[in-house]
């Protein structure tokens, strides 16, 4: 089938692919799908990342404001997913108002972020940026979650068994407590009133 990347310029016909997720990059570049320099050109966007997020006053857009807040003002956090939100929701936020008089954005925030995803789109930059991240979360985030996960259901096993031992020691109580009462000759559910019942009347 008809594998088609970045263009109509990059097409590749193939039954099926097997990369290694951490030689994605190198894949694309021994296919000449990615420049050669496109370690350096993603060093340039996380530069230009980190002017936009450090622009003042901040933008006037709530949305960019809560995806400031989640990923935080490091820019090797900001992908090209990232990115691209960003730039749509500074479009639909008050910057996109803000005109030149060749009725252009003027918003420097909107100018900066569309920008770095200019940037990222031309010659498929961003199948670089997105090699990379999956390299991350293949060799760092995986593995982690995958350790989290053995460590959650050590401790459910471990909570399960506690539980069981706590009914079972619920029970033994319970069955000493209705051995003792049944030697007082009460049943043990009302004790104050059955002992009182069982003493007879004053």
């Amino acid at each position: 089938k008809n594998l088609n990347l970045c263009s109509s310029q990059t097409v590749m016909t193939v039954s099926s692919l097997d990369v290694r997720f951490d030689g994605v990059v190198e894949w694309l570049l021994a296919r000449q799908m990615l420049p050669k320099d496109c370690h350096d050109r993603l060093k340039a966007v996380a530069g230009m990342v980190e002017e936009a997020l450090n622009l003042t006053p901040p933008p006037d857009s709530q949305e960019a404001a809560d995806l400031v807040s989640a990923l935080g003002h490091d820019p090797t956090d900001w992908g090209f997913l990232e990115i691209d939100k960003m730039h749509q929701a500074l479009l639909a936020s008050d910057e996109a108002k803000k005109r030149s008089f060749f009725n252009q954005y003027s918003s420097l925030h909107i100018r900066a972020w569309d920008a770095a995803r200019t940037l990222l789109r031309k010659e498929c930059l961003w199948l670089a940026d997105m090699g990379k991240r999956l390299q991350h979360c293949g060799k760092f985030v995986l593995p982690a979650l995958v350790k989290q996960r053995a460590e959650c259901d050590k401790q459910i096993l471990r909570l399960a068994q506690h539980v069981q031992d706590l009914h079972k020691t619920s029970a033994e109580h319970d069955k000493r407590w209705l051995q003792a009462a049944s030697k007082r000759g009460i049943a043990g559910i009302n004790v104050r009133a059955e002992l009182r019942d069982a003493a007879g009347p004053r």
